[in-house]
């Protein structure tokens, strides 16, 4: 039993309480007013932005080792304050999901409506998670979100599970954890969350209880009296105090925490306030202990006199619960169901001598139990044998278990049901109980990403940063003296932020911080654009572009699955990260495809991915004694995992790797490669006397048209007026805005960092001016040359040192690259230059 073990945790003996002489002035006014009397609560701090407060050892031995009376409990308020132990579990998973608040953006893919962002779900309250999070589906999240917050209102989806369907890799076993941490996390941070339970001490007095708790009763001489103790009982399932108050004590409190409540999450506060059998049969042998001894004081019970015997016997403490796993996984069971350990098990000796219909012939330990006050995740649901799932079933609805003779457990959880989406097909298809039971719950679909942002961002998560193995350092022209930090998912790969418009952008890691990798014992530098190639690539294998798969779906009739934007997975990829604009008719048609399709359930694995290609590319640099990923080796340990059938999806299809590997090399050709070359051409011309001069006029030119929109002119710094090349700034503004998201204007300018004075320059416009001066000067010969410069170690032209060498600072400071990594992409960019040359020779001739 629990009371075994918590005797070894407290170390201390208990002596004999004055259970008979405790005087009648316990309590100087009636626990009717004791709450209007109590002492004011903490203000709730409802800007809580996701810190967590850090407990030492010490602080933390503290507040398990002290314990309240009953009396000091609603005196000092401590249910009002943290009025998490008053809510049932769908008002509870509401609270901690809406501990950092949900916002509201603009669809970023489709321009679909608005997304509801929980960053507690989504990674956005890291320190709150442990790092845990799902990545994307903010359309799944979205509708989690709602079924919790409908839960919490206690309407029609309260007996109905959640049912998360969908392919492996996607989160949904993490939605537990991701509850668990935040439930551990705020019950140390913040009082609207601490969480209190009580004990049961002094119960060796109660006759009709020492025979449950005999083998926790010690003896021991006190001089020569032989004093005996019980160990604390604690409450089965950590249920709150508040289920031992009277009716009235709990109306008041209800009615002074609701307000807080409401502050937090939007329906008014709804409690649980059932005991289990064991506090329940407990309670009602202590009261009627009194009432049997002490008949004239304790005949008419009030709520005083309730209060004046419980607190003879509870202990009230606060729980503080560790770890990630708090709430079960309840794994699928085979032929022979292990009920005692889902459930309840027998207490033989109990059983056998009082019967099975005491309370106390059973342990209420099972794993499903463990799970009381918050969540329960049943995973492959379906492949439990139909029993199993109907009985499932009335507890979800009816939150109460009731098993071998036991008395009636009224149990507080919610049911988190997660299956694959070939199951949900064929349990469709067939029919019969199988269908029966998908529809007594509320299904929501967690496929892979296709997103490259959100790919990118799986994959970062995949390489353990919070194991600091993974690291990133500010680039840009003011960043010389940064170093190396813990990477941060959220800077490199922001969640959704403001509700802006499609075209916007989706924001990476290029440019803005270089990426590095400890492993193996070495530091292995990951170059700019190969977690963009990566996301690409994978994207590519998941994205649906069959007219056949269009027509079977009976949507035919669309006009979108004949365009490029459908049947080209490159240009669906320049569609997601904001690089190609269509119209929103087109946007709509391409979201319906996008589920009607079930995108997402084929294609390259986040754990393929991760594992049988990103780690064998650090293998590989590794046993080749590079210091950096290099370009060809992308697609060549992609090639070498395909061909060696070490992915999952294509280990009977060489058709599906062979249409893998052409998208990979196109990904390159038109995506990767131009980058690539962007950035060279960039850092090559990045010395050129020409950037100031035409920075400063693009930057007056601006201002003159925000103060006059037909502006022919800009005055110089003499003062004299200069013609406002509109060629040049229209061609700049198109750059700008293709690059960036957004359009170029005089506001955003000035309200940037940069002044485009003293060497000065705000750095998006200044590389759009870099890549408008390359527009006219690239060419191969430069590019040769600098590859040329790197494999002779510089003896080739020495006039050309002071170039190479400027060209090197900004590709490494301002680009993120190594100077392994600028040969790997000199390189790179040659041998696609070269085979692109040779195809386009061999169709000519």
């Amino acid at each position: 039993m629990k009371g075994t073990n918590q005797k070894k945790k407290s170390g201390k003996k208990m002596r004999k309480l004055p259970l008979f002489l405790l005087a009648a002035s316990l309590f100087a006014t009636s626990p009717s007013k004791l709450l209007a009397a109590a002492k004011p609560g903490c203000n709730v701090d409802e800007s809580y932005s996701g810190k967590v407060t850090k407990l030492t050892t010490s602080e933390k031995r503290d507040i398990e080792n002290k314990r309240f009376s009953l009396k000091e409990m609603i005196e000092q308020k401590l249910l009002v304050q943290s009025p998490i132990n008053l809510m049932h579990s769908g008002q509870k998973t509401a609270a901690w999901l809406n501990a950092v608040p949900a916002y509201e953006v603009k669809d970023p893919i489709y321009n679909n409506g608005t997304r509801k962002i929980y960053p507690t779900l989504s990674g956005g309250a890291p320190e709150l998670t442990d790092g845990l999070m799902i990545v994307g589906n903010y359309e799944a999240l979205e509708q989690i979100g709602a079924y919790f917050e409908a839960q919490a209102e206690g309407n029609e989806v309260k007996g109905k599970a959640l049912l998360l369907a969908g392919t492996s890799g996607t989160g949904k076993s993490e939605l537990p954890r991701v509850f668990s941490a935040l439930s551990s996390n705020l019950s140390k941070t913040h009082p609207f969350y601490y969480r209190y339970t009580f004990e049961w001490v002094g119960l060796e007095n109660i006759p009709d209880l020492r025979f449950y708790y005999q083998s926790q009763l010690v003896s021991y001489k006190q001089g020569n009296k032989t004093v005996e103790y019980m160990s604390p009982i604690e409450a089965p399932i950590d249920d709150s105090p508040f289920v031992l108050l009277p009716k009235s004590l709990q109306e008041q409190i209800i009615t002074e925490a609701e307000p807080i409540v409401k502050e937090k999450i939007t329906s008014g506060l709804k409690v649980f306030n059932g005991k289990d059998p064991i506090t329940e049969s407990i309670y009602n042998k202590v009261i009627a202990h009194y009432q049997r001894e002490y008949p004239q004081k304790y005949g008419e019970l009030t709520d005083e006199k309730v209060i004046e015997i419980l607190d003879n016997h509870i202990k009230v403490k606060r729980i503080i619960r560790e770890g990630k796993d708090i709430f079960p996984l309840v794994s699928a069971q085979g032929k022979d169901v292990d009920l005692a350990g889902l459930f309840v098990s027998d207490n033989p000796i109990v059983k056998i001598t009082k019967g099975p219909k005491d309370a106390h012939s059973y342990h209420y330990n099972g794993k499903v139990l463990r799970g009381h006050g918050g969540v329960v995740l049943f995973d492959e649901f379906m492949r439990n044998p139909q029993d199993l799932i109907d009985y499932l079933l009335e507890s979800f609805e009816s939150r109460k278990i009731e098993l071998g003779g036991s008395q009636v457990i009224q149990l507080d959880y919610v049911p988190l049901v997660i299956t694959n989406t070939e199951s949900i097909e064929k349990a469709i298809a067939e029919g019969g109980q199988l269908k029966a039971t998908i529809d007594r719950m509320t299904p929501v679909d967690m496929n892979l990403g296709v997103v490259p942002q959100d790919i990118a961002r799986t994959m970062v998560l995949m390489m353990r940063p919070t194991q600091q193995s993974l690291k990133m350092k500010k680039i840009g022209p003011k960043t010389s003296g940064e170093k190396w930090v813990t990477a941060d998912i959220n800077k490199l790969y922001p969640i959704p932020q403001s509700n802006g418009t499609k075209s916007q952008k989706l924001q990476t890691h290029e440019s803005n911080y270089a990426l590095s990798m400890e492993y193996r014992g070495k530091t292995i530098d990951i170059p700019p654009h190969t977690l963009e190639a990566i996301s690409y690539i994978i994207s590519a294998t998941r994205i649906k572009t069959s007219l056949n798969e269009v027509n079977k779906e009976g949507l035919g009739h669309m006009h979108t699955p004949t365009k490029p934007v459908f049947r080209d997975p490159i240009v669906r990829i320049r569609y997601f990260i904001g690089d190609h604009e269509v119209p929103p008719s087109v946007e709509q048609e391409l979201f319906q495809l996008h589920h009607a399709l079930k995108e997402g359930l084929t294609g390259i694995s986040n754990r393929d991915a991760a594992g049988n290609w990103i780690r064998k590319l650090f293998d590989y640099a590794v046993n080749k004694n590079f210091s950096s990923i290099t370009y060809d080796s992308i697609l060549h340990v992609l090639n070498d995992s395909l061909l060696q059938k070490k992915i999952a999806v294509t280990k009977n299809s060489p058709t599906i790797r062979n249409q893998w590997l052409g998208l990979a090399e196109r990904v390159f050709l038109q995506m990767i490669i131009p980058s690539i070359e962007e950035d060279i051409i960039l850092a090559y011309n990045s010395g050129s006397d020409e950037v100031a001069p035409i920075y400063n006029e693009i930057k007056q030119s601006l201002l003159a048209r925000n103060a006059d929109p037909y502006a022919k002119t800009y005055d110089t710094q003499t003062g004299t007026p200069e013609l406002i090349d509109d060629k040049r700034l229209a061609r700049i503004k198109e750059i700008f805005h293709k690059r960036n998201g957004q359009p170029l204007s005089a506001n955003n300018l000035i309200s940037m960092q940069g002044t485009g004075q003293d060497g000065e320059f705000w750095k998006p416009l200044r590389q759009t001016i870099l890549e408008y001066l390359s527009e006219e000067k690239v060419n191969s010969a430069s590019i040769d040359k600098l590859w040329s410069y790197t494999r002779n170690n510089g003896n080739v032209d020495e006039n050309f040192a002071q170039v190479f060498d400027n060209f090197s600072r900004v590709m490494i400071d301002e680009l993120g690259y190594s100077e392994e990594s600028i040969q790997s992409a000199l390189n790179i960019v040659r041998q696609f230059r070269n085979k692109k040359f040779r195809e386009e020779n061999a169709r000519q001739q």
